[in-house]
């Protein structure tokens, strides 16, 4: 975050933070995800344990055959609510096609900190470029 924004993330630690996130494929598919992050200020690092479970993806759609190769950089905007403590971002996601076309996801996450967060940040956007990186000791 730039210098002067309250940083919710950092502010929430060392207890930490979770989140959970809804995934709207423009074919039906649905996905949801979680996760819980934990900071270690004794060993310096963080643990992010997560969830993922997806629904309906067709059998001759893009995710199943494969046909996908990255996600498109984005915008999520983050709107605080300060009464609840979290932030709740909104995002529609594309995932880049081999053929060159795109598959439209709308991603709707849940923000909030293990304890109450010190102060919320303003209505703002955090930009986003996720990089897909194909293992070779993935699970098919």
């Amino acid at each position: 975050y730039p210098q002067g924004m309250v940083d919710f993330f950092k502010n929430s630690c060392p207890a930490g933070y979770t989140w959970q996130r809804s995934l709207l494929f423009e074919d039906g598919a649905v996905c949801t995800a979680s996760a819980d992050i934990t900071v270690s200020v004794e060993e310096n690092c963080f643990y992010h344990e997560s969830k993922f479970h997806g629904v309906n993806f067709p059998a001759d759609g893009p995710v199943m055959k494969k046909m996908t190769t990255n996600w498109e950089p984005c915008c999520e905007k983050i709107i605080p609510v300060p009464r609840q403590g979290i932030l709740k971002g909104d995002v529609a996601m594309y995932l880049l096609l081999k053929d060159g076309g795109r598959y439209r996801c709308q991603f709707d996450t849940v923000y909030k900190a293990k304890t109450d967060p010190k102060k919320m940040p303003e209505w703002h956007f955090i930009q986003h470029k996720l990089t897909r990186e194909d293992r070779s000791d993935a699970k098919s």
